[in-house]
C-alpha cells in the first residue's frame, strides 16, 4: 500500500512541477529542428522556464505528439533550442506522449541534458530498436516504453540510477533487451525496481 502512494504522490508531484512554470510559458509552444535519418525534421516544443530557460519536447498533453506519427528512421534530437521569441532553452524533458505511437521510428537518440522522459513519451514505438539513455537523466515515468516490442539494446550512460516506475517496459523487453551500464554500476542498477528485473544486462563504455 506503502508503495503505491509513493507512486502516486511522485506522479502528483511530476505534474504539478511541469505545470507549475509561468503563465506565458503555458501556451507556448515553438518549433526547431531535429534531424530524421541525417535530414532536418521539424519537431514541436513547448517553453517552460521554472529553473530558467527549458523546452520539453512535444506539448506534454496526451494525444498530441511532437511530430507526425508517420515520421520512420533514425531520431536524433537537438540539446537545445531556440524559442519563437529568439531565447535559447536546453531540451530538458520528453513531454507525455511526445511520440507515442510512432511506429516507424527505429532509433533515438536524446538530448545530453535531459532530465525527464515523460509516462507514455514512446509508448507504441513498436519498430523502436535501440536507445541511450543519457548521463543527465533523472526520472523516467510509467509507460513510457511500453509497446516497444522490437527494443533490443537499451544503453544506460546514467552512473547515478535514475528513478523509475514499475511499468515503463514489456515484460518481453525485459526477458529479451539487453541492458548495457556503466562500468561499476551493476550492482546499483541489480537493486533497482526496474532495471533488476532485465534477464540480459552487463557493464559497458
Amino acid at each position: 500500500m506503502m508503495k503505491y502512494l509513493l507512486l502516486l504522490l511522485l506522479t502528483l508531484i511530476h505534474c504539478g512541477a511541469l505545470w507549475s512554470h509561468e503563465q506565458p510559458d503555458s501556451v507556448e509552444l515553438f518549433q526547431d529542428t531535429a534531424y530524421c535519418n541525417g535530414k532536418p525534421l521539424l519537431i514541436t516544443f513547448q517553453a517552460y522556464s521554472l529553473h530558467g530557460r527549458r523546452a520539453i519536447v512535444g506539448s506534454n498533453k496526451y494525444g498530441q505528439t511532437a511530430v507526425d506519427s508517420t515520421v520512420a528512421g533514425r531520431i536524433v534530437l537537438p540539446d537545445s533550442v531556440t524559442d519563437g521569441k529568439g531565447h535559447r532553452r536546453m531540451v530538458w524533458a520528453i513531454g507525455r506522449h511526445a511520440f507515442a505511437n510512432c511506429t516507424g521510428i527505429t532509433e533515438m537518440v536524446l538530448p545530453r541534458g535531459l532530465e525527464d522522459i515523460g509516462d507514455q513519451a514512446f509508448y507504441g514505438c513498436s519498430a523502436l530498436c535501440e536507445i541511450n539513455l543519457p548521463q543527465s537523466l533523472k526520472v523516467i515515468y510509467p509507460f513510457a516504453f511500453r509497446g516497444c516490442q522490437r527494443l533490443s539494446i537499451i544503453r544506460v550512460e546514467c552512473r547515478k540510477r535514475p528513478a523509475v516506475y514499475d511499468n515503463i517496459f514489456d515484460q518481453y523487453t525485459l526477458d529479451t533487451a539487453t541492458l548495457f551500464l556503466p562500468p561499476g554500476t551493476a550492482d546499483s542498477y541489480a537493486n533497482s525496481l526496474v532495471f533488476g528485473m532485465f534477464h540480459y544486462s552487463m557493464e559497458d563504455f
